[in-house]
């Protein structure tokens, strides 16, 4: 548990991405279709919420993620958090999230684009989301 802890400490302390410090809200489609939210905490983290829909399910989530050292034109990020899916029968399954995403600020332009995959672990399933977006910053 002490490693993983310096491991965050030593990434976080590497991070420069500009996209953190802005309000930004967009859409996201994959394994799952929704409203994306962004919204900055302190130096480079910040929280992703999703609300949207999954096979008629409808879901949200939140996620509390920080910025890692960027890698050439891309900034990566990881994080943890969760989520709540109701399905038609009004049953609610929640789950453990945890994002890993690559992050492409559009030059010139308040959008950005972002690719994540989430492991995500649940009640009634565990698996992997693939989502793409893009994001407006105001």
């Amino acid at each position: 548990m002490n490693k993983i802890i310096l491991f965050f400490i030593l990434t976080t302390s590497f991070a420069m991405a500009q996209v953190s410090s802005t309000t930004s809200l967009g859409f996201k489609i994959g394994s799952d279709t929704g409203l994306n939210f962004r919204t900055p905490v302190q130096g480079e983290e910040f929280i992703q919420t999703t609300l949207g829909t999954d096979n008629d399910d409808l879901f949200i989530n939140a996620t509390y993620n920080t910025f890692l050292k960027p890698f050439r034109a891309t900034v990566p990020y990881v994080g943890f958090g969760a989520g709540i899916e109701t399905d038609e029968d009004d049953s609610d399954t929640a789950n453990l999230r945890l994002p890993l995403g690559l992050v492409y600020e559009i030059p010139n332009r308040r959008l950005f684009t972002y690719a994540e995959v989430t492991g995500v672990v649940g009640n009634e399933t565990s698996g992997a989301e693939l989502h793409l977006g893009l994001n407006y910053s105001f």
